[in-house]
C-alpha cells in the first residue's frame, strides 16, 4: 500500500497498456488515447493526481457535500 492505503503494484508487477486503436469497450480501452507510441504521462503526474484527489474528497467530506470519502 502507498501512502494512505492507496494500492500499489509490486516490483516486477505487469500492467497491460491497449493498443492505441482500442477506444470503444468492451475490454480495456483508451478513453483518451496517447498521441503517439509510448507518450503516456510521467509516474509524476499520476502521484499528483492522486493526491489532488485525495484533497478534494477530504475538503467535500469536511463540507458534508458527498458524504465520507469511499473506503478500499
Amino acid at each position: 500500500m502507498g501512502a494512505n492505503d492507496t494500492p500499489l503494484l509490486a516490483t516486477g508487477s505487469y500492467l497491460g497498456v491497449p493498443a492505441l486503436d482500442r477506444t470503444t469497450p468492451p475490454g480495456t480501452h483508451w478513453v483518451t488515447p496517447p498521441c503517439h507510441r509510448n507518450g503516456l504521462c510521467p509516474h509524476d503526474a499520476v502521484l499528483d493526481l492522486i493526491l489532488r484527489a485525495r484533497r478534494a474528497l477530504r475538503a467535500a467530506a469536511r463540507n458534508n457535500a458527498c458524504g465520507p470519502p469511499p473506503q478500499g
